[in-house]
């Protein structure tokens, strides 16, 4: 009876709510997990679905909080920084570091200074297994995608189209004030406008490439060999083990070519890792 009126309670209510006792459900065959799915599948409000895996989540219910979220995410197909931090969180405490660490990348790729998802995937990559030496980025690559990552792509086009309208208006100037001064300030204030707001519509493509591109990807293997091409029979390159992060070259067949922080390049089997 417990469980039953803790469903109704997580499922329904609108607020957070703190569990007062541990209390888990236990499926015993494939019977009990269908009807559990299909309670599940019967709420299409995602408030309620984000409020429940809260629910379950303060009640320590790890896999029931995770299952809520990946039901708004792959089922009703939302996705924002918070539910991917969440997920994390979640995974996280059910020591699972690759998943944790998968989401908390996908978190940050909608919202590049969520510090919360910043400090919780630093501790994540800290108890992986490889630890590997990033390669520094030369200083205008740096400043780049600091700038890229000020805004969110939205945010760059509205600022883009802002800078747009302003200089148009400081342009007319040049066409209808009659001082001299005015007509220049005008004139090169336009062009300096223009200028940025080209900036800032290239800037915000960056931004949205960067956002739904799958250029990295996380290895799920316990361990895997990377090879020097790929065919499971070429040389030995090096090992990764699970939660490290790698970079997408290109793709051919079953396998990946991927470069790793330290620049080490090498093909991986597509199996063995996750895409974010």
């Amino acid at each position: 009876m417990k469980r039953i009126i803790f469903f109704i309670i997580a499922c329904f209510s609108t607020y957070n709510i703190t569990a007062q006792e541990n209390i888990a459900f236990e499926f015993t065959d494939s019977t009990e997990i269908a009807q559990h799915n299909m309670k599940m599948s019967l709420i299409k409000d995602p408030k309620i679905l984000m409020d429940s895996a809260i629910s379950f989540y303060n009640a320590n219910m790890y896999h029931d909080a995770l299952e809520y979220y990946k039901y708004i995410n792959d089922t009703l197909g939302l996705e924002s920084a918070a539910l991917y931090y969440n997920m994390g969180n979640s995974a996280f405490k059910m020591n699972d570091l690759p998943l944790a660490i998968l989401f908390y990348e996908k978190a940050l790729k909608i919202n590049p200074k969520d510090e919360d998802a910043l400090f919780n995937l630093g501790l994540s990559n800290s108890r992986i297994p490889d630890k590997i030496e990033v390669v520094p980025e030369v200083l205008p690559v740096r400043w780049y995608k600091a700038v890229v990552s000020i805004f969110t792509p939205n945010q760059w086009a509205y600022c883009a189209i802002m800078l747009l309208a302003t200089a148009l208006i400081l342009i007319g100037l040049y066409f209808l004030a009659r001082s001299i001064v005015i007509r220049q300030l005008g004139f090169w204030a336009g062009v300096v406008l223009l200028l940025l707001c080209i900036f800032s519509f290239i800037v915000a493509g960056q931004a949205t490439y960067n956002q739904v591109s799958h250029e990295t990807a996380i290895v799920f293997s316990p361990s895997v060999t990377i090879k020097s091409s790929p065919e499971g029979s070429s040389t030995d390159l090096f090992v990764l083990h699970e939660g490290t992060k790698v970079w997408i070259l290109e793709s051919l067949n079953d396998w990946h070519k991927i470069k790793i922080a330290n620049g080490s390049v090498g093909w991986i089997p597509v199996s063995a890792i996750e895409e974010i």
